[in-house]
């Protein structure tokens, strides 16, 4: 399906733009983490076109940020982070 956008601001960090880059973008695969430290927790939404979105937050908080549109796949996403991380990835 083809991204939505839907832009808030947080803390101060406004995220419509960031979310503007996704709009029209089919998403391939999601991979959540869940970390030992900051960012405890990201959302990787993983695109047909060889690039990602991420959005992220910290313990306890609400979406603290998010990323503009990076290169990279689902296999390297995956493997990036840190020792203890816990790694869902869904695809459809």
């Amino acid at each position: 399906r083809a991204a939505a956008a839907h832009g808030t601001a947080q803390g101060g960090i406004v995220m419509a733009g960031a979310f503007d880059q996704i709009v029209g973008k089919t998403v391939d695969e999601v991979i959540f983490k869940d970390n030992p430290s900051n960012p405890r927790q990201q959302v990787f939404l993983v695109f047909d076109d060889g690039t990602y979105f991420e959005i992220y937050g910290g313990e306890g908080d609400p979406i603290k940020g998010a990323r503009g549109i990076d290169k990279g796949d689902a296999d390297w996403i995956e493997q990036l982070g840190q020792d203890g991380q816990s790694v869902l990835r869904f695809s459809g």
